[in-house]
């Protein structure tokens, strides 16, 4: 003895395009995600970058006070030789010149790290490079309340709640 049955489901009262309704929002807040996702990699990959010049940029500036304070240390022994200066004032030449090398060395293992985070953001195994180009400064230029207000009104985390808010009204529907 073998049964055998078949069913169909009737949709009444446009059950099956509120359905459709729901998957095409939802289609839609998975390209504002990926939209998302996008422009988060694209902001964390320019930190880096800046990470990387700053430091390039610290790293001269430390490289010019060593400098200085090298210098400066030589001057000073040269005044306590000739007898113009207390001997006290060699030692915190010498430990002033040490500071200056100590905050070098520091800033260079730094940026050595910051050059590994922004290598690693875009799937390198090694460093292949050894400086970045750029400028630090925007001229001082704040932008004007229309271009604010345009780029918050392009923001996918801003714009996706249309969507969101249309696919929960479906979902009610549904």
């Amino acid at each position: 003895e073998e049964t055998l049955q078949i069913t169909q489901l009737f949709e009444f009262g446009d059950k099956r395009l509120k359905r459709l309704r729901v998957a095409n929002f939802d289609t839609a807040l998975a390209g504002w995600e990926y939209e998302v996702a996008r422009m988060r990699a694209i902001t964390n990959g320019a930190s880096l970058f800046v990470d990387v010049l700053a430091s390039q940029e610290r790293i001269g500036v430390l490289q010019k006070a060593v400098s200085v304070s090298e210098k400066i240390e030589k001057a000073v022994e040269t005044r306590v030789k000739s007898g113009g200066t207390s001997p006290v004032e060699t030692d915190r030449a010498k430990v002033n010149s040490a500071r200056a090398r100590a905050a070098l060395k520091g800033e260079k293992e730094r940026h050595k790290a910051a050059k590994i985070r922004l290598a690693t953001s875009w799937g390198a195994n090694s460093l292949d490079f050894d400086h970045v180009t750029g400028t630090l400064n925007n001229g001082g230029r704040v932008p004007s309340l229309d271009r604010v207000e345009a780029y918050i009104a392009g923001n996918p985390l801003v714009t996706r709640w249309s969507d969101e808010i249309g696919r929960r009204s479906a979902m009610l529907d549904v």
